[in-house]
């Protein structure tokens, strides 16, 4: 498995990885009512990479005009970026040995620092959250009569099983995972970029991404280096 750590900003490192043709859910053998909740997440997740990849390359289906189309694009937006953002943990789980490449500019002891801070910052995000959502999805187990798909059901099915992954991927590569570091000079060239106009930020990014060979790396620092003060 190969990770990218991208500096977002200063004393700020964000880890990132492309998708695997491997499902995120396979390495898991659990049964019953997890297990179910396991493959509905991975429905919703197969379904939301498809759409992002045809966006991307502008092959997707015209969505219906209007308000419909607005709320189906922003919807797929949202879960596009939670993927993201968590792929990296996701695909964690199981791992015995991760490549990571860093900006040559850190040291391996800084990188592998930045890499674990990244990692305890992101579990204790996931488990404060993961029982609000918890919660949130026992709620909608009421809108189950209702005719039509139970959608605040799926979205907190999503959630829960997103922020289980998560942790559990966190753990392993704080834990059990052995980090081999490699410098790599595109990465380093992204120092500094997040104060840059957004144009100049993107030119910067895109160039970095052709480098490393990551299509949808663009999309996920127009993002994280856009937020960044």
């Amino acid at each position: 498995m190969d990770v990218y750590l991208v500096p977002a900003g200063p004393e700020r490192h964000v880890l990132y990885c492309e998708p695997a043709g491997e499902p995120v859910t396979s390495r898991d053998g659990s049964r019953g009512v997890w297990r179910r909740l396991l493959n509905a997440f991975a429905r919703v997740l197969a379904a939301v990479e498809r759409e992002h990849d045809a966006v991307r390359d502008g092959t997707s289906a015209s969505p219906p005009p209007g308000l419909l189309r607005r709320f189906r694009s922003r919807v797929v937006r949202w879960m596009a970026e939670r993927v993201a953002d968590q792929r990296v943990l996701w695909r964690l789980q199981g791992q015995r040995r991760v490549r990571a490449f860093y900006p040559d500019g850190l040291d391996r002891a800084g990188a592998l620092a930045a890499i674990h801070r990244s990692l305890r910052a992101e579990s204790r995000r996931h488990q404060t959250w993961l029982g609000v959502d918890a919660v949130c999805l026992l709620g909608s187990l009421l809108f189950i009569p209702l005719p039509g798909p139970n959608l605040l059901g799926y979205y907190f099915t999503f959630r829960v099983v997103g922020r289980v992954l998560s942790i559990r991927g966190a753990r392993q590569g704080l834990s059990r995972a052995a980090w081999d570091l490699e410098a790599s000079p595109p990465l380093g060239q992204l120092s500094g970029v997040a104060s840059l106009p957004p144009t100049e930020r993107a030119r910067i990014v895109r160039s970095v991404a052709d480098q490393l060979g990551l299509p949808r790396f663009p999309t996920f620092c127009e993002r994280v280096l856009g937020d960044t003060p």
